[in-house]
Formats: structure tokens, C-alpha cells, sequence
């Protein structure tokens, strides 16, 4: 009966094997979804140990079970159902019968036990349909379609399962670094800039003797760092807090700083951006760094004033110009941004192939990350091919050949799991 009907419908099935279908297997012509052209699935794929290979997958099933992975009901089944019926219609060759929205009865024969089966499922509600497949034969490979939507879906459930798990994890981390980043900030705070600062300048304002501080200069690779921490000190201090830049008439400013003190007694803070460069011979003539020398020497007792200023790069500096009696130093290298902690867990988890195979989105981004992309560049689950081929050009363009060398092997892996 089976064969009959396949002769009759002219219907191109592929063999089975492993209880698993083969590329040819329900070859319906008609079987579209989403108007997505066919392609093979970019992954292996594996559910309950058992490898499923690439090529027993069309980019429209995996699209049909992403879409279907958030329902709680099995609703889609019955769905899956009546369209795989319908694609069988549509690829059998035409029969005339009589259907419930009132074709020809003339064209109908009765006594045609196929088409009077056709007839019956045409007039049966969709509840019925399993049993109709069943005595037509075709219960099988709705069956075994059915049967390998479920496996897609387990399978991409596991999937994006564990890259929620590896984006949880990893949300948990920077909290922690968050944590001991401002851990850091206010220790240095308290420890530092409280007593080699702000004290002094409360103590001076209350008229108590002080040896109030010329200049002020925090020290840190990330220069973002020390620009929190000088904001933070103006917003505190019990006095006048100003910020100039570099280019700026330092000179000029002091001498406005000591006329607003004696008229308001108000002790001036003075940020100078990028006063460091002042003071490097690498950047500026030593007749320069000879002038800030002694304006550096003056600022407290000739002008009430105290400048504070930053460096990522103190080494360089004039060792003359950061003599005690000019400068307090207040390090801050031991702190480091939540940012810059991430990128260091990222490049220990950029090159492990493991994560490479099993969180393939996970590890894409955190090479992502080592690069110092924006969010926005980085995959979800619902990423596109083009968003792939920006990220590729991203990766090859930011990093060097050495940085890309050492990423290569688990970025190609990536590629081979991705989904």
C-alpha cells in the first residue's frame, strides 16, 4: 500500500538510518519555512551522546525549532503535522475528490478507496490526522520529522542553556571586580588623599598651623582612574576646586587663585590636565620643565594653592621636578577598573577550546572583549551572517598577527560550533 502511494504520488523519501533521516529524507518541494533558502546546519549536533551530522539538517528546520523553543505547549506538533500534509498534497499528483469547501461531486469517485481515504482526512478535524497518516503510510515520516525538530530543539536548548550559564557567570565575575575595584577606590581614599590632602586643607582652613602640600600627583596606567579619584577629592574639599588644561596660563591662574583666597579664605584646588607632559623632557624643552620647577616650589606659600595633577607614565618624569618638597605621590597602581579585570579573565578564556566547542557565542565575545570592542559589536543568540563577517573584519583589523595567531585556533573552532 505504502509503495502504491508513492508511485501514485510521486513522493521522494530518503532512507533511514540510526533512527535518523537522511538528506533526502521528505525532499517535499514545497517544504519552506520563513522563505529561508536551504542549507546545511553550520554545526554538529549531538542529543543524549549520539552525533547527528551537518548534513541531516536544513537552515529552515533549525529556524523552525529556534522559534519554537519558548513555547511550553506542544501545540507545534499538531502544526508540523498538518503541514508536512499539506506538502504531501501539494507533490502528489493531481486527483479529483470532493472536499468540505464544495468541489464537484461529479468529480469525486466513491468507489476510488485512495481518494475516498483523501476525502475522509480532507473532512476530519485536525485531532484525527495522526490516525489518517497512520493508515496511509505516512504516519512514519511525520513521525521522524517530528522526531527530529524535538532532537533540534533539546539540542538547542542545551546550547543556549549553557551560554546563558557562561553570560550569568560572567555577570557574577564583574560584580566581584566591580566590588574590589571600589574596595581599592575608597582605600586610597580614606589612606591617602584624606590625609596628605583634604585634612590639610580642612586643618589650614581652620586656621591651625600646616605644612600644606605644593603639589599633588596620583599615578596610574589607566589614567580614568586617577581622574575619578581628583574628581572625587574636588567634590569634597572645605575649599575652591579648578580645572584647567594643559596650554592653559598656569601662572595666570595662581595669581586669580591668591586674590579669590584673600578675599574668601578659601584654601584653591587646582587640577592641571595634563601637567605631566610639562615636567617630561620627552614632550616639552628643559627651559619648560625649569619654569614649572619653580612655579611647583611656590604654589602653597605664595599663592595658596595646591595643584594636583595625573600620570600613567610617572618613570619619564623629571626626577628633579617630583622632589618631596614639590610633590606628594600618591599611587594608585594597585587599582584596576572593573573593565580592565574582565579583559584579563577574558584572555585566559579566549584560547580554551573546550568553551570554544561548548559556548562558542561565550567565547566569541570574550575574544571580542580582549579587543576592547563595544557591546554592541558582540553576538546573542539571534546573530546574523553579516554581524559574523563585521566581527571577523573587527578582529582582524584591532588585532596584531601575534594577538591573532594566539586567538586563531579557538576562533575557528567557534565558527565550527556556532549556531
Amino acid at each position: 500500500m505504502i509503495k502504491a502511494i508513492q508511485n501514485v504520488n510521486n513522493i521522494t523519501t530518503g532512507t533511514t538510518y540510526n533512527n535518523k533521516i537522511s538528506t533526502n529524507a521528505i525532499n517535499y518541494n514545497s517544504y519552506k519555512m520563513n522563505g529561508i533558502a536551504k542549507d546545511t546546519f553550520q554545526s554538529n549536533v549531538s542529543f543524549k551522546g549520539e552525533k547527528l551530522f551537518t548534513d541531516e539538517y536544513k537552515k529552515e528546520e533549525i529556524e523552525f525549532a529556534k522559534s519554537k523553543m519558548s513555547e511550553t505547549n506542544d501545540n507545534w506538533q499538531q502544526d508540523l503535522y498538518k503541514k508536512i500534509y499539506k506538502d504531501l498534497i501539494l507533490n502528489r499528483k493531481p486527483i479529483q475528490y470532493k472536499t468540505m469547501s464544495g468541489l464537484d461531486a461529479n468529480l469525486y469517485n466513491p468507489n476510488d478507496k485512495f481518494e475516498r481515504i483523501m476525502n475522509n482526512i480532507l473532512t476530519l478535524g485536525f485531532a484525527e490526522i495522526e490516525v489518517q497518516f497512520e493508515n496511509m503510510g505516512f504516519r512514519k515520516e511525520a513521525r521522524d520529522s517530528v522526531k527530529k525538530m524535538e532532537i533540534l530543539i533539546a539540542d538547542l536548548q542545551n546550547r543556549k542553556m549553557k551560554e546563558e550559564v557562561a553570560k550569568a557567570q560572567k555577570a557574577e565575575e564583574f560584580s566581584k571586580h566591580k566590588l574590589e575595584y571600589l574596595k581599592k577606590l575608597n582605600d586610597v581614599k580614606e589612606k591617602q588623599l584624606n590625609p596628605k590632602l583634604l585634612d590639610l586643607i580642612q586643618r589650614e582652613r581652620e586656621g591651625r598651623p600646616t605644612d600644606m602640600p605644593n603639589c599633588i600627583m596620583l599615578s596610574n596606567k589607566n589614567d580614568k582612574i586617577n581622574k575619578e579619584l581628583i574628581k572625587w577629592a574636588g567634590e569634597n574639599v572645605n575649599g575652591r576646586f579648578i580645572s584647567i588644561k594643559n596650554g592653559d596660563d598656569i601662572l595666570a591662574h595662581l595669581e586669580e587663585a591668591e586674590e579669590n583666597y584673600q578675599e574668601t579664605g578659601d584654601w584653591n584646588l587646582i587640577y592641571v590636565e595634563g601637567m605631566d607632559k610639562l615636567i617630561d623632557h620627552n614632550e616639552v624643552d628643559d627651559w619648560i620643565i625649569e619654569g614649572m620647577k619653580d612655579i611647583m616650589s611656590a604654589a602653597a606659600e605664595d599663592y595658596h594653592s595646591t595643584l594636583i595633577f595625573s600620570s600613567t607614565h610617572p618613570e619619564t618624569l623629571d626626577k628633579i621636578a617630583l622632589q618631596t618638597h614639590r610633590v606628594k605621590k600618591i599611587d594608585t597602581k594597585g587599582i584596576t577598573t572593573p573593565e580592565d579585570m574582565s579583559v584579563e579573565s577574558a584572555k585566559e578564556r579566549a584560547t580554551d577550546q573546550k568553551a570554544a566547542k561548548t559556548t562558542p557565542i561565550s567565547t566569541i565575545n570574550d575574544i571580542l572583549t580582549v579587543a576592547k570592542a563595544d557591546d554592541s559589536l558582540k553576538l546573542n543568540w539571534n546573530h546574523t551572517p553579516e554581524q559574523l563577517k563585521t566581527i571577523d573584519d573587527f578582529i582582524k583589523e584591532k588585532f596584531s598577527d601575534k594577538e591573532y595567531k594566539k586567538y586563531l585556533k579557538a576562533y575557528d573552532t567557534c565558527l565550527q560550533y556556532l549556531v
